[in-house]
């Protein structure tokens, strides 16, 4: 019988899954309608059920899943987390939170650039969440919300040469060439693949996986 792992994650505009069946991995990356908001409750479990059918598998038989726990917007991280759980709950499959900063630096570390790796995502309000990781993989800082200042701060700490994932605001892409710092480029979207591969290698948790803010949320409920 195939071992079959999901991945997914929501937490930029785009809705972006992977399955892997006995290895290999298919996946899927969706973007919003034209002019519209992400459509991730409309598009994620539809990406998955194609993707099962493609790679011949199906969801009895998943063993894990992997979710994008943030950070990243509010919403779409806990729609990924909250379907996790209904597939948990329906599969009996065993949950692994990844973290989304980690899966977008990770097409860049096994490459091997030599040099520390940064990823970003936008988080809005000025600012972004960042995250670093030195040549061996160790965590140097992060996950962080920070504006384009603090971040050029960080980036100066690093080795002269560094890599970059994710896509930067154009204040922050401004703030770095005023800098006169020079980064490797990776991958500006969310690589579906290496949300598989963080599944496949990370430890499941007992219960649900818990979204990962960083921050607090856009919208605060107020006291009373």
């Amino acid at each position: 019988m195939p071992v079959t792992t999901i991945a997914f994650d929501t937490s930029t505009p785009l809705t972006v899954a992977a399955v892997s069946v006995n290895g290999g991995i298919l996946e899927s990356s969706l973007e919003a309608p034209p002019g519209g908001h992400p459509a991730h409750c409309a598009q994620l479990v539809g990406a998955l059920d194609s993707l099962l059918a493609a790679a011949g598998s199906g969801w009895d038989e998943v063993e894990r899943i992997g979710v994008g726990a943030g950070p990243g917007t509010f919403t779409g991280i806990r729609i990924a987390s909250s379907t996790a759980e209904g597939l948990r709950r329906s599969t009996g499959a065993c949950v692994v939170p990844v973290s989304s900063l980690e899966a977008l630096a990770l097409p860049l570390a096994a490459r091997g650039p030599g040099r520390p790796v940064v990823s970003v995502i936008d988080a809005k309000r000025g600012e972004v969440f960042a995250a670093g990781w030195s040549t061996s993989g160790r965590l140097l800082f992060g996950p962080v919300a920070c504006g384009p200042q603090t971040l050029v701060e960080t980036l100066r700490t690093l080795e002269p040469e560094w890599a970059l994932a994710g896509e930067l605001p154009s204040s922050f892409e401004e703030e770095i060439a005023a800098s006169g710092l020079v980064a490797e480029r990776g991958a500006s979207a969310m690589p579906a693949h290496a949300l598989c591969e963080l599944a496949l290698s990370g430890d499941p948790v007992a219960g649900p996986a818990l979204p990962r803010y960083v921050r607090d949320p856009d919208a605060v409920r107020p006291n009373g």
